[in-house]
């Protein structure tokens, strides 16, 4: 009879570890993710702010304002880094995202891109601490229609 009612108290104290799990860890671990998710997560055509074409019209510099659906993002806006970036290739494809903390000042973001004459594939983008660069992939692919 100890062995039968050993056996209920570990699936008693599993339920209770299950619960607590449920009720207290998860919700948890959600609520932090939705307080310091970085601002670069949540971007679509109606936060766009401007659109640069490279001139060989391979890549496409989208720049958007981010909202402040978290913690971090509104401090972001507070300190005015609520601006960010993205480059697509000519299928879309998105070919460079900087880094999820990035965010410039919006008197750097207007008229700081460019893409290189020189070297097809590099791209100059203004952070708050001056401008940098980055190489961007050679973006070759033919862009394929799905058949209906």
């Amino acid at each position: 009879m100890d062995a039968a009612s050993g056996k209920g108290q570990d699936h008693t104290l599993m339920r209770k570890i299950i619960t607590y799990i449920f009720i207290k860890i998860i919700p948890l671990i959600v609520f932090c993710g939705a307080i310091f998710s970085p601002t670069t997560l949540f971007y679509g055509e109606d936060n766009q702010i401007f659109k640069k074409t490279s001139p060989d019209k391979i890549y496409l510099l989208v720049v958007y304002k981010a909202k402040p659906f978290t913690l971090y993002s509104f401090y972001k806006m507070l300190i005015g880094e609520d601006y960010f970036f993205t480059v697509y290739d000519r299928c879309g494809n998105i070919i460079f995202k900087p880094s999820i903390f990035y965010g410039a000042d919006k008197s750097v973001i207007y008229g700081g891109f460019k893409f290189s004459l020189h070297e097809k594939n590099k791209l100059f983008y203004p952070t708050n601490n001056g401008i940098e660069f980055i190489k961007l992939k050679n973006s070759l692919a033919i862009c394929r229609i799905p058949k209906p």
